[in-house]
């Protein structure tokens, strides 16, 4: 999702700007700053640096469900402390914050469809009649690797699933833990035969599927890039029992590495939990005694699928923090990966 709003946006810039914008950009640092409040640091999905042929930029993704005073103060504190222009990216913002970031001349850049920035001169309502790329754009998205795939790929690189395998067999498997169809497996197998990560040998009853290398599977991943997996609530409502979720983020994570864990609980649980759980009047949760909100994730595919410890799959849990601006929970992450003999690729995307 964040590779998605990134480059969509920087594209739209390219396309009103030619020549103006690099075709690269780099993750920011908060270390580069002094004195920036936890809570901001909580409160943004990623910030990107974007080089210029002058100085640079920088594209902000809030997190969701901010304020629209929670974001503007943020806005203004980043602003302040890097002396740049800072583009807020609000393709996940409500609709009705977008007027109040025009009145208060918040720069921002909304789905690739319009972009306010009086920094640069620019008020545009229908960026994509600029850009000759959309056809080829589509095809790019259409190429990442999709929620489902993923979890077999997370299967397979936490050794869930064996090396080689037939399709009935994995559907036995995964029929275990929950509910799905062949043709939806199917698609998905076909999905990664495609990309190089599964190969074929024999046909008709005799075919199996045989994975490639751990390192060269994670690397296609890693540079193909991820449909979105989840979206984000706050809630001070629980499952009542721990069966119904599995732990995510940073908690997550220091069941899988020396990372301390997190005092913000954040779980992930699939659609069905969530609406039985957190949606209208009739919860079936339990209310929390702390003020702090608990952070859930509700997941495309079941996180309870190859889950480990608790959480949810080491693998899953590396793509939805690959972005965090903590250096530790960076170097928690490889440690994560080398214990299943994998390591992060050196070229970002």
């Amino acid at each position: 999702m964040d590779r998605i709003n990134v480059d969509q946006n920087l594209r739209a810039l390219q396309s009103l700007f030619p020549g103006q914008f690099e075709g690269h950009y780099e993750l920011f640092n908060f270390n580069k700053i002094k004195d920036i409040p936890l809570w901001i640091k909580a409160s943004v999905q990623l910030i990107v640096v974007i080089p210029t042929h002058g100085s640079s930029i920088y594209f902000l993704i809030p997190k969701p469900n901010l304020s629209f005073e929670q974001l503007q103060h943020i806005h203004g504190v980043l602003v302040d402390k890097i002396q740049n222009l800072v583009l807020v990216i609000a393709d996940q913002m409500p609709a009705k914050h977008r007027p109040l970031l025009v009145k208060f001349r918040i720069p921002f850049i909304f789905k690739e469809e319009s972009v306010f920035a009086p920094e640069l001169g620019v008020k545009f309502g229908k960026i994509k009649r600029f850009n000759t790329e959309t056809k080829l754009n589509i095809e790019k998205i259409k190429e990442q690797i999709s929620p489902f795939a993923l979890k077999i790929v997370a299967g397979l690189l936490t050794k869930k699933i064996p090396n080689e395998f037939k399709q009935k067999s994995l559907y036995e498997q995964i029929s275990i833990y929950t509910k799905i169809s062949q043709s939806k497996l199917s698609s998905a197998l076909k999905e990664l035969v495609k990309c190089g990560i599964l190969k074929v040998n024999g046909s008709g009853p005799h075919k199996t599927l045989v994975q490639t290398s751990a390192q060269n599977i994670f690397e296609i991943v890693f540079d193909k890039g991820l449909d979105q997996l989840y979206r984000t609530i706050e809630s001070n409502f629980l499952p009542k029992s721990q069966n119904h979720y599995v732990k995510a983020g940073e908690n997550a994570l220091a069941q899988h590495s020396n990372l301390a864990t997190s005092s913000q609980l954040e779980i992930a649980v699939i659609i069905s939990e969530f609406r039985k759980t957190f949606e209208g009047r009739k919860n079936k949760g339990r209310t929390l005694n702390s003020d702090k909100p608990i952070i859930v994730q509700i997941w495309k595919e079941d996180p309870h699928l190859f889950s480990i410890k608790g959480t949810i799959n080491p693998i899953e849990i590396f793509f939805s923090l690959q972005h965090h601006h903590d250096e530790r929970v960076q170097l928690s992450l490889e440690e994560m990966l080398a214990y299943y003999e994998l390591r992060k690729p050196t070229k970002e995307v």
